[in-house]
């Protein structure tokens, strides 16, 4: 449900796309990815591995209810040059069997979709989180 101008609400569909990088990490130096972990990334002329990273992994199953509560709050969104971001505090994360708590970045763009046949819908691609 979305908030209009005048106080009126809408109804609308919104669809979810995730990169790669919301679940995956580069590579360090000299690092090679275990077999089976290795995520690929870019082109073929210009490839980026990555791997997969459980850590990041875990917090990407909590972004589509964040972006929930983002329009549930009517929250703010963020610009930069590129992309539009917003941060989460005090997100649960476990690192090497330790709780901590941590601010969580959010990058996406979103926009209207409509495909004949089907209701407008808002298509938010999450590029990096």
């Amino acid at each position: 449900m979305l908030a209009l101008s005048g106080g009126k609400t809408k109804l609308v569909d919104v669809d979810f796309r995730f990169s790669c990088h919301c679940y995956s990490r580069g590579l360090r130096e000299g690092e090679m990815a275990p077999e089976g972990l290795a995520v690929p990334d870019g082109s073929k002329e210009m490839p980026r591995p990555r791997i997969f990273d459980l850590e990041r992994y875990a917090l990407s199953k909590g972004i589509a209810g964040m972006i929930d509560q983002l329009i549930a709050n009517n929250s703010i969104v963020t610009k930069s040059r590129h992309e539009n971001f917003f941060r989460v505090d005090n997100v649960l994360v476990n690192r090497n069997g330790c709780s901590e708590t941590v601010s969580y970045f959010i990058f996406m763009h979103a926009k209207k979709v409509e495909d004949p046949g089907r209701p407008k819908t808002i298509l938010v691609t999450v590029e990096s989180a």
